[in-house]
């Protein structure tokens, strides 16, 4: 009977474990262009992210080496408190702007999941590039750290033109 009680809180152990893994409040790097597939199906919720940036790059373009203020939200489920988000350009460098964000260059996700939006910056590149792509996903979550409940949204891309 010990061996049975041992064994099950063993498979309860590595099941939570396994949740933990596979999603993390501190964000994951590389799935901006998959989307957040820890939490379940797009179709799930009315979860949406939107990417804002000032002044608006999207329809005025950019200046080579200039900086430029990025806010990504997420909006929906008004019971969910709190979400994460992955971002990655294919050029210039992410910056952080607070304790909120982790950035990698051209890429960046949450600090942790206690929020709905962030802010950090966006270095343009120099020289002769042209065009940049922006890939981001996000996701409104329950917290209870499993993948059932949460609200991932679809990947979304923008293009900004010199």
């Amino acid at each position: 009977m010990g061996k049975k009680v041992i064994s099950v809180i063993t498979l309860i152990f590595l099941f939570f474990m396994v949740s933990l893994l596979i999603s993390s409040s501190k964000g994951k790097m590389g799935y901006s262009k998959r989307g957040c597939i820890c939490h379940g199906k797009f179709d799930r919720g009315s979860a949406e992210i939107k990417l804002l940036t000032s002044p608006d790059i999207f329809k005025e373009g950019f200046i080579p080496d200039s900086t430029y203020k990025i806010t990504c939200s997420l909006m929906g489920n008004k019971k969910m408190r709190a979400g994460g988000f992955n971002l990655q350009v294919s050029h210039g460098k992410l910056v952080k702007s607070d304790r909120s964000t982790i950035t990698t260059g051209s890429e960046a996700t949450h600090s942790n999941n206690q929020k709905k939006q962030w802010v950090l910056n966006w270095i343009a590149p120099e020289g002769k590039i042209d065009t940049v792509k922006f890939c981001f996903t996000g996701c409104l979550v329950n917290q209870d750290y499993g993948r059932t409940g949460d609200e991932p949204t679809k990947p979304q891309s923008l293009i900004t033109q010199r």
